[in-house]
């Protein structure tokens, strides 16, 4: 049997599981500030930017912008748990840093999306 061990380039299935929060509103403002971006970016380019921009690089943990239809999450996967760190060290980290980015304590909680282009 054979076993694949990257990516398969012509799927066409995208899926995400992050604890974190969705972004709407005044949340996506503030995001844009931080990240100090024009007004009319759309969700990709927020999600890119967040990910990859030099904004976030001092933040701690690594967190993650994902975007799916109307929606943009920013969260940790779940799959990034530490070894040696419980689930509430986990959450407590995430609600910290999503705390300090937008000024004030959101909810949060798991966010699983998946979908299929095709």
């Amino acid at each position: 049997m054979k076993t694949r061990h990257g990516l398969v380039s012509n799927s066409s299935s995208s899926s995400f599981c992050i604890y974190g929060t969705q972004l709407e509103g005044n949340k996506i403002e503030k995001l844009k500030k931080f990240l100090s971006i024009e007004e009319d970016a759309c969700y990709s380019e927020l999600a890119e930017t967040f990910n990859y921009g030099e904004a976030t690089k001092n933040i701690g943990v690594e967190l993650t912008a994902a975007f799916s239809g109307e929606s943009l999450y920013i969260g940790r996967s779940w799959s990034g748990v530490k070894d040696d760190e419980t689930g509430k060290q986990f959450k407590d980290s995430i609600e910290k840093i999503i705390e300090s980015i937008f000024g004030e304590k959101i909810k949060c909680r798991t966010h699983e999306e998946a979908w299929y282009n095709g």
